[in-house]
């Protein structure tokens, strides 16, 4: 994902949690302590990743993450059960946030200080906002997007979402018995946060949020790391791909192990799109010629200026020929994204 946690957090309060379950399940947990976050820039923005201090063999372990360590899986509760099964793991999460963050306990199990850590890390919904993610964009883009050729459908998952969102809420809230009520904005964070970085492992595991996981960037099929689920034991492990890392070097992962997909589709899985992820596509003329007119790259909302990239990249011009964005700059261009 392209929000990551502070470093400050990270090193603070993953390590130090991540050992000490590790040390209460007699396990060591690998590389976890030489993994440090810093800047890495990815398509000309300086973007936060993880590295290792210490070089890094072909096929090497890097981490595991147990059972106590995976957030959220299936939440069983009365009050979760009550919820469509694409909602349950948001509201879970958006409740352990009020709970172990929002309004913190005086004491607290390791597993739950391990929580706490990793939820305090996480981007808030204002970040996620102006991260361009577009379950937190305001209103009024999300209507705009939605009206476009190619790139609307982004606009109408998320106009179709929310008012179901509103529903689920008040399912949760008439549920929750001794639990602190949840405003909306709780529930949108939840969701957006799951929507960009929760893993599936089908056979596995159930959806759930990967600590130390979720920090390694995707670069699609040139990524340098792996991971994989132990059906036995449901532990899922990051390891080394085929080639050694160097000490410094950034450690990555491919979202789609299975393949590529198309920029749209990557977007509206996860919130963020990369040139290096996306299958290669060119967009029929007619389609770009009103996304140019759109003028989507000089909008002032982050979710249009993210779709805007996604739209240049589809409908990349043949050298010499001046973009209709250029030439179009006024009432036509900013009526067609209104």
């Amino acid at each position: 994902p392209m929000l990551m946690p502070a470093a400050e957090a990270y090193d603070s309060g993953y390590v130090q949690s991540l050992g000490g379950l590790d040390r209460a399940a007699g396990q060591a947990n690998f590389r976890v302590r030489d993994l440090r976050l810093q800047d890495f820039e990815h398509e000309g923005v300086r973007i936060r990743g993880l590295t290792s201090t210490k070089p890094l063999a072909a096929g090497e372990p890097l981490f595991v993450l147990s059972k106590p360590m995976q957030l959220g899986g299936e939440p069983q509760a009365e009050r979760f059960r009550g919820l469509r099964p694409g909602a349950r793991l948001g509201f879970w999460l958006a409740e352990k946030k009020i709970e172990l963050v929002d309004h913190p306990k005086s004491k607290m199990s390791p597993v739950e200080a391990f929580q706490a850590r990793y939820i305090s890390a996480l981007p808030s919904l204002e970040e996620f906002r102006a991260g361009g993610f577009p379950l937190a964009a305001p209103e009024e883009d999300v209507q705009r997007l939605a009206s476009l050729p190619r790139v609307g459908e982004i606009g109408q998952i998320v106009l179709n979402s929310r008012p179901y969102l509103v529903g689920e809420l008040a399912k949760y809230n008439a549920a929750r018995g001794d639990h602190r009520e949840m405003s909306f904005d709780d529930a949108l964070w939840g969701q957006t946060a799951t929507a960009s970085r929760a893993f599936r492992f089908p056979g596995c595991t159930s959806v759930m949020m990967a600590p130390v996981g979720d920090l390694l960037n995707d670069i699609g099929r040139q990524s340098n790391c792996v991971y994989e689920c132990d059906a036995e034991s449901g532990n899922v492990i990051w390891r080394v791909g085929s080639h050694p890392i160097q000490a410094g070097e950034e450690l990555t992962n491919n979202y789609f192990q299975g393949g590529v997909r198309s920029a749209v589709d990557v977007f509206k899985a996860f919130g963020f799109a990369s040139e290096a992820t996306e299958r290669r596509e060119r967009w029929p003329e007619a389609d770009c010629v009103a996304l140019q007119r759109a003028d989507l790259q000089h909008q002032r909302g982050a979710l249009l200026q993210t779709v805007g990239k996604i739209a240049e990249r589809s409908c990349a011009q043949p050298s010499g020929n001046a973009s209709l964005a250029a030439q179009e700059r006024s009432p036509t261009a900013q009526a067609a994204v209104k």
